[in-house]
């Protein structure tokens, strides 16, 4: 969770400021996975599904097209975007076509009647690309600015949910994490004299909107050897791709080519890949050639003729936990039990690799690696038995513990970092949080008389305040919680598959996978939520000394912790016959809540500090 106090004087109503709360998490790029920004949208959904329509029945298509269309009708069910006049009509078709069939994948309209389905979704597709993100933003503005001042819960869930799809949207249409984290910056909160927030609204309508324009974009590489190779004043053409000599430095090669482009930094994006595919060739034709893309690139609009010097970003980072003494020592311990675990020796060894390592693929791919190897052999039963099914079956449990732990220790370095860490009850006594570990801070906020104490000191940071609060909820009814859990595992679930397809695309096809900055963070975490709960297992049991068996006891563990949160939590998996009792509700009518075996297992993660 991060926090802007830079815009604490900036005179904003609470929508206002809850907006840019929102958008500043979703596009920081050390923001938790949870709270940046999903490419997941309605515009990716539709293009995967048009790739894997040519599929047929190769691949395990079948199941591939089943999966991404239920997914994408569940996006379209919360997008409320898609629900305006503008899409509505052809929402509801894309809906009646993606709805998950009852007698499975063989008899979904997905893979029944292909040649409709590409036509509808072409349609789709192309309706989105054009109006998307006006009316999205139209939308948002009503919801921002309306008639009569609202500030509830419900209203600031609206505005999250329309701030997520644009977003969202965005970063499908092409626009990186970085550049949309300068328009926070350089747009949304560059407030000029006493402009009211409603002007910096509009200054960014007013840039998401921009048409297209052309860019002449110029790379520097630099390489003697492939300088000397290239002529003073010749050129090599590689389509629209030019490389010539510089006249300034012996080493240096500029690279220029026109894009069009919604922004410089989109531009350059697809320059510095168009480069990279060029230079990959070039490797292969001059071999042990050490080729290197200067991090800073010229571009030109050719409709102004105005030139700018642009960094090209960094790949999206993970958010860093840095061992404490007591941690490092448990870790050590750890590796004293499974020094001989293959496995696990592989996966330490990839990540230093990666740490190394520029090339994004090469990097995802390791991750992938590291990850289905350490899981794919814990002896878990399925009767899927697919490679992503089991890594799926391992690899879940883990993150989703690391679900709860994460979010527990982040809400606790925010409060310390906007110095809120001394609290009063209302007629009891005072408590602080300076020294609170994880186990101590679900503690604090299962306490409904400190979980509050601390909400009403955060009325200057509503996104945060709204974030924490829904989280206190959690914290405080285990019945929910467990429900919460699950419905992390099966986003993860989804995200894993995705993950597995992309690994096949860049390995079997030699294709390009959009938006794999993202997944490589994705595939990056998964792979450290697993090794944080194998060192955590190991570590706590001295019988256990390898992979398999630690991930094998954590999913059980887990599975009985969430029995323990909610008694009806298996029995909630089933379909429920219409008019039925929930199966939860005696212990709703008990007032049910038990947190104990949960707080066990946060122990084995997190000790005493």
């Amino acid at each position: 969770m991060k926090v802007d106090t830079g815009i604490l004087n900036s005179n904003l109503t609470v929508p206002e400021a809850f907006f840019l709360g929102a958008w500043f998490n979703m596009t920081h790029e050390l923001s938790l996975d949870s709270e940046r920004a999903s490419f997941l949208h309605a515009i990716n959904g539709c293009q995967e599904l048009l790739i894997l329509l040519d599929f047929g029945e190769a691949y395990g298509g079948a199941n591939k097209r089943y999966v991404v269309a239920t997914e994408l009708h569940e996006i379209l069910q919360v997008d409320p975007i898609v629900k305006t006049p503008e899409f509505e009509k052809l929402t509801q078709k894309m809906l009646a076509l993606t709805i998950p069939n009852e007698q499975g994948e063989s008899e979904a309209s997905v893979n029944k009647s292909t040649e409709l389905m590409r036509s509808h979704i072409e349609e789709y597709l192309t309706h989105l690309n054009e109006h998307y993100i006006k009316v999205g933003l139209n939308h948002l503005e009503s919801l921002l600015f309306p008639e009569v001042p609202v500030d509830s819960n419900d209203h600031l869930k609206k505005i999250l949910t329309a701030t997520e799809s644009i977003v969202s949207g965005l970063i499908a249409s092409g626009l990186s994490m970085n550049e949309l984290h300068n328009y926070y910056r350089h747009v949304l909160t560059k407030f000029v004299d006493n402009e009211p927030f409603s002007a910096r609204y509009q200054y960014l309508k007013a840039v998401l909107l921009e048409h297209s324009k052309y860019y002449l974009i110029e790379l520097t590489v630099t390489n003697r050897e492939l300088t000397e190779r290239l002529a003073q004043g010749t050129e090599w053409i590689f389509g629209s791709l030019t490389l010539k000599r510089t006249e300034e430095n012996d080493k240096n090669l500029i690279a220029s080519v026109t894009i069009n482009a919604k922004s410089r930094i989109s531009a350059g994006m697809q320059a510095n890949e168009l480069l990279g595919e060029v230079l990959d060739a070039l490797s292969f034709a001059i071999p042990n050639i050490n080729l290197s893309i200067n991090k800073s690139f010229k571009s030109t609009d050719l409709s102004t003729g105005i030139e700018k010097s642009i960094r090209l970003h960094s790949p999206v980072p993970n958010h860093i936990h840095k061992m404490n003494y007591e941690e490092l020592e448990r870790f050590i311990s750890s590796l004293n039990n499974s020094i001989t675990d293959t496995k696990l020796a592989g996966a330490y060894r990839q990540l230093r690799i990666n740490a190394s390592a520029d090339n994004i693929e090469s990097r995802f791919v390791g991750n992938w690696t590291a990850l289905e190897a350490l899981t794919r052999d814990v002896p878990l039963k399925t009767n899927r038995p697919g490679d992503d099914e089991r890594v799926i079956l391992a690899a879940v449990s883990p993150i989703a513990i690391d679900y709860v732990i994460k979010r527990l220790r982040t809400f606790k370095i925010t409060l310390v970092n906007v110095n809120k860490t001394a609290f009063a009850i209302e007629g009891g006594d005072n408590f602080h949080i300076d020294d609170a570990n994880v186990e101590n801070m679900f503690s604090v906020l299962s306490c409904p008389l400190k979980a509050n104490a601390i909400l009403q000191s955060l009325d200057n940071f509503p996104f945060f305040k709204y974030r924490l609060s829904l989280f206190t909820k959690l914290c405080q009814n285990s019945l929910e919680l467990a429900k919460n859990i699950e419905k992390h595992e099966q986003r993860v679930s989804l995200q894993i598959k995705r993950l597995y397809r992309a690994r096949n695309l860049l390995v079997h096809d030699g294709g390009r996978v959009k938006n794999l900055e993202l997944l490589c963070a994705y595939s990056e975490h998964y792979l450290k939520c697993n090794l944080t709960a194998i060192t955590a297992i190991i570590s706590s049991k001295p019988t256990i000394t390898n992979s398999q068996v630690a991930l094998l006891r954590l999913a059980d563990t887990l599975t009985d912790t969430k029995l323990s949160l909610n008694p009806a939590i298996k029995a909630l998996r089933k379909k429920q016959k219409q008019g039925a009792k929930s199966p939860e509700k005696q212990y709703q009518d008990q007032n049910y809540n038990n947190a104990e075996e949960l707080k066990e297992l946060i122990r084995l993660f997190d000790q005493p500090s």
